[in-house]
């Protein structure tokens, strides 16, 4: 009989360990949860912050970079933009194409395929518009003088003049780009694009 009380009291023992360990274990696993929520709800909080100031930051940026909307393509190299809802002209810096609009002159070889090629790429456009310190900020006629950038990150200044649509053109004095875009006539020349092609345009 004695023998066995002793093994039943050492089962009584025996569970009674096993339901304090089962509950030790229960309590461990729920403060692990309790860390982990609190992890992800720092996480989360984080990345909201993270996204909010990056969202702030590109939109600071795309301000400062000048993303205007085209509403009208004047010439080759003028257009009209949307600023402040009101309606600018931009003349491109360095570069002239041949005119059609201007009525001191009649329409100039190449001029309709330039400013054709000009509406092409910008009509209906967001583009962005770049300023040069070493030029006026305003042409004799109001309009400013500004860089264009396409979407695609390509320079319609640029773009004229490697394509032949435009001549290289430096008023007055040096500009920003003023090497590269007459790098790109003389390839424009070489290759003999546009208005540079044989029998194009009689006086080149």
């Amino acid at each position: 009989m004695k023998f066995t009380v002793r093994k039943l009291n050492k089962l009584v023992y025996l569970v009674v360990a096993l339901v304090i360990a089962w509950f030790l274990q229960d309590a461990e696993a729920d403060k692990q949860r309790v860390v982990y929520s609190m992890a992800a709800s720092t996480s989360s909080t984080s990345l909201e912050q993270f996204s909010s100031t990056s969202s702030r930051q590109l939109s600071l940026k795309s301000g400062s970079d000048q993303w205007v909307m085209v509403s009208r393509v004047v010439d080759g190299d003028t257009l009209e933009v949307m600023i402040d809802d009101e309606k600018q002209k931009i003349r491109l810096i360095g570069v002239n194409t041949p005119e059609t609009v201007d009525p001191r002159r009649p329409v100039q070889c190449f001029g309709k395929k330039a400013s054709a090629f000009t509406e092409k790429l910008l009509s209906d456009r967001l583009v962005r518009l770049e300023a040069d310190s070493s030029q006026a900020d305003v042409d004799k006629y109001g309009r400013l003088l500004r860089y264009v950038y396409l979407s695609d990150g390509r320079l319609l200044n640029q773009e004229l003049i490697v394509s032949g649509y435009g001549r290289e053109y430096t008023y007055k004095k040096p500009y920003k780009y003023q090497m590269e875009f007459r790098e790109s006539e003389a390839k424009a020349k070489q290759d003999k694009l546009g208005l540079w092609a044989d029998g194009a345009c009689d006086i080149k």
